[in-house]
């Protein structure tokens, strides 16, 4: 585990922003490809269906990790990168991406709605690009902030 710091902006008294340094701990985690074909496979719900990401699905999701926070555009994003979007009642509910893809390396991004976390979407979701990692065989890549507890548990899983 690795200590980050974040620079938070915040106002003082006076309204004129100021810098805050907040500590976050990163955890990275190594993927155990025997664990994970152990692990039984949750199955989608009839009401929900898991695409590959196309350029609507990347243009319209929610959130704060995103792939448009990693790419410059769709089309940059449909070049370079690979996701998956599960949509529930044909709503867009949670996205897995590559934030980035180095030699045999691909680093997943998660996010889920929020109306739509606690349903087990973001595990099914991410199975499916840990899936697609395992085809072309590359590396899945885990990392997270210790305090964001839901991807901490759902890496564990």
């Amino acid at each position: 585990m690795l200590g980050n710091y974040i620079i938070k902006s915040t106002e003082n008294t006076d309204n004129k922003s100021i810098g805050v340094i907040e500590l976050n701990t990163r955890v990275n985690f190594s993927f155990n490809i025997d664990r994970y074909l152990q692990i039984d496979k949750s199955t989608l719900s009839s009401k929900c269906v898991i695409l590959a990401t196309d350029s609507m699905h990347f243009e319209q999701m929610p959130g704060s990790v995103i792939p448009l926070k990693f790419c410059d555009s769709a089309n940059d994003f449909m070049q370079r990168g690979i996701g998956f979007t599960l949509l529930h009642k044909g709503e867009i509910s949670s996205a897995a991406y590559s934030a980035f893809v180095h030699e045999n390396m691909l680093e997943i991004g998660i996010e889920t709605v929020e109306k739509y976390r606690g349903f087990g979407f973001a595990e099914l979701t991410c199975r499916k690009l840990i899936d697609y990692c395992l085809e072309k065989e590359l590396i899945p890549v885990w990392s997270c902030r210790l305090e964001n507890k839901a991807s901490y548990k759902l890496a564990q899983n």
